[in-house]
């Protein structure tokens, strides 16, 4: 039981403001081998919530998909350069599209979510760690 509640506290340090994770830390149960588990690039994510930042790569997971169905496992050269070119002119497109104020909306679910993220984020309390970790779980679960 610790172990589990361990390891989803430890998924929510980057949620933690930079300044406040050692803090986090002492927790009674999270001081053991604490350092072990996190190396300091898992630590520097906590700018992902005040910056509004995607917090998962579904959209370079979704690309790679569509280009493995495009392209066969073993392309020849020329077929793979061509498939590169119309990906550059489709991203091309897309960032012209952006520039002049076109928006790509998202699903208002992950809206709603990462506001309710950004407003326990925003109440964050020093004294009350386990409180704020069990708000975000019940945030991330739904």
């Amino acid at each position: 039981m610790v172990y589990e509640q361990f390891t989803k506290y430890l998924k929510l340090i980057p949620f933690v403001p930079q300044k406040d994770i050692l803090s986090a830390a002492k927790i009674s149960w999270f001081k053991t081998s604490f350092q072990a588990f996190l190396p300091n690039r898992y630590l520097a994510r906590s700018y992902i919530v005040s910056e509004n930042l995607p917090r998962s790569n579904n959209s370079i997971e979704a690309w790679h998909k569509a280009f493995s169905q495009d392209i066969h496992s073993h392309p020849e050269t020329n077929r793979l350069i061509n498939h590169f070119l119309k990906e550059q002119h489709l991203m091309e497109i897309c960032l012209e599209q952006i520039k002049h104020g076109v928006v790509f909306p998202r699903d208002p679910r992950e809206v709603k979510k990462d506001l309710a993220i950004n407003c326990v984020s925003s109440n964050f309390n020093k004294t009350e760690y386990l409180d704020y970790f069990n708000k975000l779980i019940k945030l991330l679960k739904n």
